[in-house]
């Protein structure tokens, strides 16, 4: 999925009016910045100088593209559309995963095959 849909999805399941609005405005700067600078980069535009989201060379954009992005995070969350993600496992399910791996082996052990 693109990052305009996303956008979109995330703006039109927003239950108040102004996540809506922020979701909407966020989008449409980092998916206008895009488009512009595509079209720059095609020659259908002339030269702006508008620096390429996320990878410009300076920190400012990046700064305000993160932060953009930063909004549209958050305005998911309000919405409960994002779904926390944890970044290590629970430890019930390494030991889970522990106790199945020890069985596959003495299984295999059992009928006489190799690890």
């Amino acid at each position: 999925m693109t990052y305009a849909t996303l956008g979109t999805i995330v703006a039109l399941r927003a239950r108040n009016s102004v996540h809506r609005l922020v979701a909407m405005g966020a989008m449409i700067l980092i998916v206008g910045q895009s488009l512009l600078n595509i079209g720059v980069a095609t020659g259908a535009l002339p030269t702006t100088g508008l620096p390429f989201p996320f990878f410009s060379y300076g920190g400012s954009s990046i700064i305000a593209n993160l932060f953009a992005a930063g909004l549209l995070i958050r305005v998911a969350r309000e919405s409960r559309e994002a779904e926390v993600v944890p970044i290590l496992p629970k430890p019930r399910q390494s030991e889970e995963r522990r106790r199945r791996k020890r069985q596959k082996t003495q299984l295999r052990k059992g009928w006489g095959m190799k690890n």
